[in-house]
């Protein structure tokens, strides 16, 4: 058996490499926003619409050509879009698809949470903040786009925080402060960028881990509202888990070629060829849904 992994956090690096030195065979995906991992597996970088006419149609080729007989999605949780389409492609492929995603945050008494679906509703609600801190990575960039249609507070000022690089002249605009950094920060580190640009709101989204987490820490110790982006909707996967370990444990087991042993006595039982594990089958036996 073959693994698709779709990269999109750092756990997916991580669960590849484990799942690699435990002998699984396996092809690493990356969207290729950010820089390149070196790696001793196989890596595809960029999207699979190239393969089909669509991000579906383009991967299910390419799980067929490559002879992929799973998918492992660790893909970021608001990267709605593949996440679908590694769905409905392994579903047409007939093949299991797998999900992990981090446990979102939760708030605590301290915290000032307001959830949002972003848009005009999040604009709306920042009418009345000066100098707010966006952490939506390149989300921010067509938020900032349409916050300027329909005219920015004369008096307000965005902080935007984002791992790729600024479209176009905005990273050397004078009305907006962009800064290009990637997780992650230190509770201190975020204490002081605080207090550099005298933050008054939070925008950000539900990530989850701990790499990004020292913000909201810094936004509930001064009381500041947090205006939390709602994670996309996803189809149910054929199996899903937040726990890494667990995952990359069902991964292991569902994927390591039989050993020797288990080979001869496949070979020899009564029960002949259903002996066999049948991934797709035992997958559709025992769906997990959170």
């Amino acid at each position: 058996m073959t693994l698709l992994i779709l990269g999109g956090v750092r756990d997916a690096k991580l669960c590849a490499d484990r799942l690699h030195a435990q002998g699984v065979p396996l092809v690493y995906s990356l969207a290729g926003l950010l820089e390149r991992h070196e790696a001793p597996y196989p890596i595809i970088s960029g999207g699979f619409a190239r393969f089909g006419e669509d991000s579906v149609s383009g991967l299910a080729n390419y799980l067929r050509d490559h002879q992929i007989t799973a998918v492992a999605d660790l893909t970021h949780p608001y990267a709605a879009t593949i996440s679908s389409s590694a769905v409905r492609a392994a579903q047409r492929c007939e093949i299991p698809c797998w999900r992990f995603q981090r446990p979102p945050w939760r708030p605590g008494p301290q915290d000032r949470w307001i959830e949002t679906d972003g848009g005009d509703d999040l604009l709306h609600r920042l009418e009345d903040y000066r100098r707010p801190f966006f952490t939506l990575g390149r989300s921010a960039f067509p938020l900032l786009t349409q916050a300027e249609s329909q005219g920015l507070p004369a008096e307000q000022r965005w902080l935007i925080r984002s791992a790729l690089p600024a479209p176009g002249t905005l990273a050397s605009r004078n009305d907006i402060d962009f800064i290009q950094a990637r997780g992650p920060f230190a509770l201190q580190e975020e204490r002081n960028l605080f207090d550099a640009f005298s933050v008054d709101a939070l925008v950000c989204k539900n990530s989850g881990g701990a790499a990004t987490e020292a913000k909201l820490q810094v936004a509930a110790e001064r009381g500041l509202p947090v205006f939390m982006l709602r994670r996309p909707p996803t189809p149910t996967a054929t199996r899903e888990f937040d726990d890494l370990e667990r995952f990359i444990e069902h991964c292991a087991a569902m994927t390591l070629p039989l050993s020797p042993l288990d080979q001869t006595y496949n070979k020899h039982s009564d029960s002949g060829p259903s002996c066999a594990r049948d991934s797709t089958r035992e997958e559709n036996d025992h769906v997990q849904q959170r």
